[in-house]
């Protein structure tokens, strides 16, 4: 989740969060069973895809611009893939996408992709420590414009 968050890094976890939305940093008992934190693409019912012309993700046919979030020296995804997101599941792509085990990677070894909702246990909404990495966890702009008539 580079640079989102880094390793070690404290993280304040809402466990009552309602419904995960795209562009949540999302907390779930990942594939290996052990906690896991990724960020929450698509939801159920979307169709995800990699990439469009300018190589970005689109959900919906809607290009995501995550510069603000995406780490520097990464890119959207390195493979081509689409997907549509089952009802009540989840697509989760990590930050650091070439350093990444989420959605893309699990499918690609036979598994699903995607989460369960029911499998997040909460939403991390800030990093607490260290100190000099204090930090609200708020939605990517280009989440909160691209669907806000869907919220």
């Amino acid at each position: 989740m580079e640079n989102t968050l880094h390793v070690d890094d404290g993280v304040v976890v809402n466990k009552l969060h309602g419904a995960a939305e795209r562009g949540d940093v999302v907390v779930f008992k990942g594939w290996d069973g052990a906690d896991t934190i990724k960020r929450v693409i698509a939801v159920g019912g979307d169709t995800v895809k990699c990439c469009d012309a300018q190589r970005r993700i689109t959900v919906n046919g809607v290009p995501l611009d995550e510069r603000d979030y995406l780490h520097p020296d990464d890119f959207p995804a390195k493979d081509e893939f689409e997907k549509v997101v089952p009802p009540g599941r989840l697509w989760v792509m990590g930050d650091h996408r070439s350093a990444s085990q989420d959605s893309r990677d699990h499918e690609e070894h036979g598994g699903e992709g995607t989460i369960a909702e029911d499998e997040v246990t909460g939403r991390a909404v800030a990093v607490f420590w260290p100190l000099s990495r204090i930090a609200v966890l708020s939605t990517p702009d280009t989440f909160t414009q691209a669907f806000a008539e869907n919220r």
